[in-house]
This record gives structure tokens, sequence and C-alpha cells, in this order.
């Protein structure tokens, strides 16, 4: 009965509660939901992962293998596609992207093989919408669309959890442009409170990867 509109190219924050929800009602009518398995989230712009081969070698062999968890596990893959801006390096890379051969994002798809993969337009010079905040550049309209991808990944994961009455014990965020120099361990060696991530020098955390129980 309620109405949702549009605001800013994205659905307001007051659509995703109704949906969120919605899909918390399906979880409580399972009496008892399947515990294990662990939840990749892939999300980011879609360049590296395309044009480079070894970053979705390294996201199948160093993050969704070397994790494990059990047969439960899935992938959940959120890719930003165009939007050729920012500074040279990134438009360089961006224009890579849109010159790559169909089968390149074939292969990496197939690599990863997530359950559900969804496809969104780099909003360039879209502003986002404030919700009464001021975001003071186009750089943080950036970020707020990378986090909204974040956002809709998570509710990927909160539909299958519904959809099949099962519940992850972890959720793993990372992007599709990571590369690994050696391979994470086994889930159950990292914390099962508290939320891991990696500490890059100079900042306080990174927020590229993180392993969320």
């Amino acid at each position: 009965g309620r109405t949702c509109t549009a605001e800013g190219g994205s659905v307001s924050h007051a659509c995703h509660h109704v949906a969120l929800r919605s899909l918390m009602s399906h979880m409580h009518a399972c009496s008892a939901p399947a515990a294990g398995g662990v939840a990749h989230c892939i999300v980011g712009d879609a360049r590296d992962f395309i044009t480079n081969p070894t970053v979705a070698d390294g996201l199948r062999s160093s993050q969704i293998d070397a994790l494990g968890g059990d047969g439960a596990s899935r992938v959940f893959l959120v890719l930003g596609i165009g939007g050729c801006h920012g500074n040279e390096r990134d438009a360089t890379r961006c224009k890579r992207q849109l010159q790559a051969p169909v089968s390149a994002m074939a292969r990496a798809l197939a690599i990863v093989n997530a359950t559900h993969t969804e496809l969104q337009p780099h909003r360039i010079g879209i502003a986002a919408p404030t919700h009464g905040c001021t975001l003071g550049s186009s750089r943080a309209s950036s970020g707020y669309w990378q986090w909204e991808k974040v956002q809709a990944c998570y509710e990927l994961v909160l539909a299958h959890e519904a959809k099949y009455c099962a519940r992850f014990s972890h959720i793993v965020r990372s992007r599709p442009d990571l590369t690994f120099g050696r391979p994470l361990q086994d889930i159950r060696h990292y914390s099962q409170t508290a939320v891991t991530v990696l500490h890059r020098r100079g900042a306080w955390l990174d927020d590229r990867f993180a392993i969320v129980p």
C-alpha cells in the first residue's frame, strides 16, 4: 500500500526500507533457517574485472575458494559499466573495458560463477540524493553511488536468504578490481564476532574489503 518514488536517479530510502521489511517478514516465516556458507558481495566498476584476466582468477582462487565455508556459499556481483571519467589512469582503464570483447566479460563471469549478477550504468554527472546532508563535491557524490551498489548487493543477499529459508554465516565485501598477494585463510581463521578489515598504510582502514560475521 506504500508508494515508492524515484529520487535523484535512485529508489528512495523509504522504498528500500519497505523492501527490506518485506524480505525480513519472509525470513521470520522460516521456522528454523539453515545457517552456514559465505555470501561474497563483489561490488564496483567492471574495468579491471573485464580487462585483466588475473583479477577474476584471483577472486575465485584467493578469496571465494580459499575462504571456503561450505556448499551453501554464494557469490553476488554488482558491476558498474561505463562512466569513463576521473583521472587519466581511471579513464584509460575504463576505455579498455569498453573496447574489450564480449568474450572477456563472459570469461570473467564464468570464473566467478555468481549466483546473481547485476549490471548498473555508471551515474556520471548525476547528483546523489542528499537526504538533508551536504555532499560538497562530485567525489562525495561518486562515493554515494559506490555505497549504493554495496546496499544493492546486501539486498540481493537478503532476498536469497528469504527465498531459500537460509542464513549465511558471513558476508564478505570485496571489489572486482582486487588482486591478492596470497590466498586468504579459511573463514574459520577470522573473527566470528567482529568485522575483519584490511589496514592500509596512511589510512584508518581500507573500505575495499571486509569479512562480516
